[in-house]
């Protein structure tokens, strides 16, 4: 057989591959979203509360319910544990939320800071990462929810992303 033969008979195994490849799915997609979250008056419950020897208020298992409206419109659940410095009101939270839309929902956790009184920016930032489950099966969902002087008490205000790998 000669070169040319070969490569034709190449070039055709290659293209009969390529063929009877499954062809790709939807590019992978990163959509910005910002929402508000409102987390409206209640009676809080939590599993313990406690004052240690440095002054630092510990809260273990508070669960608060509230609303999201924006470019996410649902409601959510955050169970999350506090402590906090009383002298200075600044501390830290860490914890887990659920996140429900009419399409579905993410559930993940939550890190956060307590900048204390008289901030200007921030007086809580929270980070959250989440996976979807019903409808939104594969996506995640990162975000950043700030609490700041200039929002009406229990508002925040949120921004991040979704990532959906199938588009």
């Amino acid at each position: 057989m000669g070169k040319a033969t070969i490569c034709l008979f190449l070039v055709a195994g290659l293209t009969l591959v390529t063929a009877a490849l499954p062809q790709a799915g939807a590019v992978a997609t990163m959509t910005p979203v910002t929402f508000t979250d409102f987390t409206p008056p209640q009676t809080p419950t939590f599993e313990r509360l406690w004052i240690d020897d440095q002054n630092v208020f510990h809260v273990r298992g508070l669960t608060v319910f509230g609303l999201v409206s924006g470019d996410i419109s649902g409601t959510f659940k955050v169970v999350v544990n506090e402590n906090i410095d009383l002298a200075t009101l600044t501390g830290d939270s860490s914890g887990s939320f659920v996140l429900t839309t009419d399409g579905g929902e993410w559930s993940g956790h939550s890190n956060g800071t307590f900048t204390g009184p008289g901030c200007s920016g921030p007086c809580s930032l929270t980070q959250l990462v989440g996976k979807g489950s019903g409808g939104l099966e594969g996506t995640k969902i990162m975000f950043t929810s700030a609490n700041t002087p200039n929002l009406p008490p229990g508002t925040g205000m949120d921004t991040g992303v979704i990532l959906n790998p199938h588009g």
